[in-house]
């Protein structure tokens, strides 16, 4: 019975919890739309008051408690006392770990890997598009940067008061953006990121718990980008697990937010998808766009490129493989290049609502 309880039950959940993520009108009516939000209500409840990031000491309880146990059985291995009876129950308390936060993530937030794609359900066709339309799409995006950077400029300092920033965000991510259809009521946790340093190093600028469902945010990045990265974030805690999805979310909560920041902060991160892949088609047109941007925007993306540099280091495309190894295993074969599928979708929103969706 003992058995039963402790091997047999967290099997099945993961038996029931693949078959539920094989079925995403199943998970976007019962999941999605059903049980994640009033189990995000009660995260928010229990950890989004707290000024500090409950998970975030989460992790690092996992990651000291994960190294004494390393260094415990480093220990027994050189006193010759790891027999194979030692190693097999060390495997299997690991599974058991494993199994029971498989479940947990699932349950708490990865499930909205498997719903099905927001243009789907939203009936704006994504497709191939042809060069001539990403050169549309990306001179529409340069004019709104250069727009939005001139109105954004001198309240710029404004950035730096981040309990601001964050409480503006919430208050923009909370409205129904047209064309989300979202009608569960929003609470949002967001959090300044206790590793911010170090995610320079490893290359994140935000992340999602969804142990906890704080969203954070690392503050040591240039100010101007932080307003869209914030926004992302929350794209993931309303729901949008996929990268290119919380993108898409979040750029809309900032874009037709009233603080110019944001709307800058938004046009100028999708303006850079756009512009990259406009590049990769046809140098010589892309060049020709980019010429037109506000000498203050180039300044900035020269600031933003200074950052990147700082902060280079032989580590961060390691990390950056095993997070793209992450993202195909959740649903989003492109790995990296996942975040730059938005866009497809922008696109498809230009042909469907004209510049006013953009």
């Amino acid at each position: 019975m003992k058995w039963i309880w402790k091997w047999g039950l967290p099997i099945v959940l993961v038996i029931l919890i693949r078959i539920w993520a094989a079925l995403p009108h199943w998970v976007e009516q019962y999941y999605s739309l059903g049980l994640y939000p009033r189990l995000s209500r009660i995260q928010q409840f229990i950890f989004g008051w707290l000024p500090w990031s409950i998970g975030d000491i989460l992790y690092a309880w996992a990651v000291l408690w994960l190294l004494w146990r390393i260094g415990a059985g480093v220990q027994t291995w050189r006193k010759g006392q790891a027999s194979p009876s030692w190693w097999i129950a060390g495997f299997k308390k690991g599974l058991h770990i494993g199994l029971w936060v498989y479940i947990a993530f699932n349950i708490l937030w990865g499930l909205n890997y498997n719903r099905p794609p927001i243009a789907q359900r939203l009936q704006v066709p994504v497709s191939t598009y042809s060069t001539d339309t990403l050169q549309g799409l990306t001179h529409l995006l340069l004019t709104r940067v250069n727009q939005s950077y001139i109105t954004a400029k001198n309240s710029r300092n404004k950035l730096s008061n981040r309990r601001d920033m964050f409480s503006k965000a919430d208050r923009f991510a909370a409205q129904p953006f047209l064309p989300i259809p979202e009608t569960w009521p929003r609470t949002f946790s967001i959090k300044k990121s206790m590793y911010s340093y170090l995610g320079c190093y490893l290359g994140y600028t935000g992340y999602y718990n969804p142990f906890t469902g704080e969203a954070q945010v690392n503050t040591r990045v240039p100010d101007f980008t932080q307003p869209f990265i914030t926004c992302h974030e929350l794209g993931h805690q309303l729901g949008y697990a996929k990268e290119n999805e919380a993108n898409y979310a979040g750029f809309l909560a900032a874009a037709k937010a009233p603080d110019p920041n944001f709307r800058y902060s938004a046009y100028l991160d999708m303006y850079l998808y756009a512009i990259r892949e406009l590049s990769y088609r046809d140098t010589a047109m892309a060049r020709q766009v980019h010429q037109q941007l506000d000498a203050g925007v180039l300044q900035d993306m020269q600031t933003l490129r200074r950052f990147h540099q700082q902060y280079k280091n032989p580590i961060e495309p390691y990390i950056n493989r095993i997070y793209a190894h992450y993202l195909r295993a959740n649903e989003q074969p492109s790995g990296m290049l996942s975040y730059s599928e938005v866009v497809a979708m922008l696109v498809a929103t230009w042909k469907q609502y004209g510049p006013a969706g953009i």
